[in-house]
């Protein structure tokens, strides 16, 4: 279980539930237009408008405010910490006499310090110093994603997605982001929750 599970559970759902506001909206307004006369139809289609614009308000800002939860998590959790910091595996990635592969680093992070941020940026920074990203391999690390930025540069890339979806109301749009989430914001998530 990702350490933000819960945060992207609260987005997942709330994208879900604004998809299905959407969708009752449309169902609404077509019937409505089949079954009532000219300007009663533009009086029931007025009211629900203006009722949907103020869903869809409300489900922007609980979408964005989930958003920033999640971004305060990593903010929290991705903080250095002295407590966690391993002076010996530091001073051996620091000394000349060893030379550390991205496959090295990459067994350390998953089997010595995965449950450890603060060593995980460190791994990341010598990963980073010594080039050891440039590669398919690289490419493919868990360490590529262990630094605060890049988490955090990917939640808000999400928020920005949702919020547009939604403020744009594109309906389609958002009614596969809620089916799809996972699978949209792939890259996204595998930033946020990687070891």
């Amino acid at each position: 279980m990702s350490v933000y599970e819960r945060e992207l559970s609260e987005i997942r759902s709330a994208l879900s539930q604004f998809a299905k506001v959407s969708r009752n909206f449309e169902e609404e307004i077509e019937q409505a237009q089949r079954n009532y006369n000219p300007d009663a139809f533009r009086e029931f289609s007025k009211a629900k408008t203006e009722e949907f614009q103020k869903a869809k308000s409300q489900y922007s800002q609980r979408v964005s405010e989930l958003c920033d939860k999640l971004t305060n998590k990593i903010r929290k959790y991705w903080q250095p910490d002295t407590r966690l910091y391993k002076k010996d595996a530091v001073e051996m990635l620091e000394s000349p006499y060893f030379s550390f592969t991205l496959r090295d680093l990459n067994q350390m992070a998953t089997e010595q310090y995965a449950d450890n941020p603060t060593m995980l940026q460190v791994l990341h920074a010598y990963a980073k110093k010594n080039q050891l990203f440039s590669d398919a391999e690289g490419a493919a690390s868990p360490l590529l994603y262990a630094d605060e930025k890049v988490k955090i540069q990917n939640a808000e890339e999400i928020k920005k997605a949702l919020i547009s979806a939604i403020g744009f109301s594109d309906q389609a749009a958002v009614r596969t982001m809620a089916d799809k989430f996972d699978t949209i914001f792939n890259a996204g998530l595998t930033a946020i929750g990687e070891l």
